[in-house]
């Protein structure tokens, strides 16, 4: 049982990514966490629930949140799903945020924050800066999906606006990331030279830890900072950056030549690699300056998480 000093948060996607670091900096900062999954959790002695399908009865709901004092909702169907068709995506990001929100809105007392996505602002190659202002264009499944789910969340909470807390996130680094990040990892790790020198296009990336912090600010910030906020680390990276940072973390040169642009373009497309090359290599830059203004510390660049990130482990210690 909570009391006042020790609030229970409720976390969706407990396991992920960035459920993980969530979970940690809570429990730091001196709250309870009720980790909800769709399957019962396998860590003995952790509060768990189960979190109910998009279309199960309010009953599973109101069991999985009764007695939290804020909801962080984190779980997600992914681009890293390349089955997912655009119903899946609805159901998993839209239909179910609408869901949960309605119980929260009506039986927790505290905040609702809703991890979006950078995705349902704007399409890969938008160019920038994307802002916290710009006005939402998603162009995948994917991101509509999430920006269904955003003004699904913000109608339920309409007349409690502050409690609700939006957050879109630049594509986040961190341990088991996927992805393009993820691509660009694998590649880095092969021996190979990467003819990769002459990608100039800046990307904004966000380390975990630094989204964690800023989805721990939401809940805990003596003032309510309810609204949308995108979230990115200060400084974008050209490709080149984040592969030479992969490669400098796992004690090598960064090893890369120069390649007509055009000319790799039309080595992915027969290779049928043509849009994952176009997601990799197109521009994109956040501006997360109005979360700052709450008070929220965005990590300054992303270069030296990504050196840690592809540091091999210490003896001893978990890969």
């Amino acid at each position: 049982m909570a009391d006042n000093h020790h609030p229970i948060v409720a976390v969706t996607g407990a396991r992920g990514l960035v459920g993980q670091a969530v979970v940690r900096q809570l429990e730091t900062a001196g709250f309870l966490v009720r980790r909800l999954s769709r399957s019962r959790l396998p860590e003995c002695g952790l509060p768990s629930a189960i979190l109910p399908a998009f279309n199960a009865p309010d009953k599973g709901f109101e069991e999985a949140l009764t007695g939290a004092a804020h909801v962080v909702h984190a779980a997600a169907l992914t681009n890293a799903d390349a089955t997912a068709i655009e119903a899946d995506f609805m159901n998993a990001n839209a239909r179910l945020t609408g869901r949960l929100a309605t119980i929260a809105e009506r039986i927790i007392p505290g905040r609702f924050v809703f991890v979006s996505s950078i995705r349902a602002v704007a399409g890969q190659g938008s160019g920038g800066p994307i802002r916290a202002s710009t006005t939402p264009a998603p162009s995948c499944p994917y991101g509509r999906s999430k920006r269904a789910g955003e003004i699904a969340a913000s109608e339920i909470f309409a007349s409690s606006a502050r409690r609700l807390t939006i957050l879109r996130p630049a594509p986040v680094y961190g341990p088991g990331m996927k992805g393009n990040l993820g691509r660009l990892l694998r590649l880095a790790r092969t021996p190979y030279p990467l003819p990769l020198a002459d990608f100039a296009n800046r990307r904004s990336l966000l380390d975990v830890e630094a989204l964690a912090r800023a989805i721990v600010h939401a809940v805990s910030a003596a003032t309510p900072i309810g609204g949308a906020y995108v979230v990115s680390d200060r400084e974008p990276v050209t490709i080149p950056q984040i592969v030479a940072a992969f490669r400098s973390g796992m004690g090598r040169r960064p090893g890369l030549f120069y390649l007509p642009q055009p000319l790799l373009e039309g080595i992915a497309s027969l290779s049928r690699q043509g849009q994952a090359l176009r997601g990799i290599f197109a521009e994109e830059i956040c501006d997360p300056s109005a979360l700052e203004d709450t008070g929220w510390i965005a990590t300054e660049n992303s270069v030296s998480g990504l050196v840690a990130l592809a540091r091999p482990p210490v003896d001893g210690a978990k890969s």
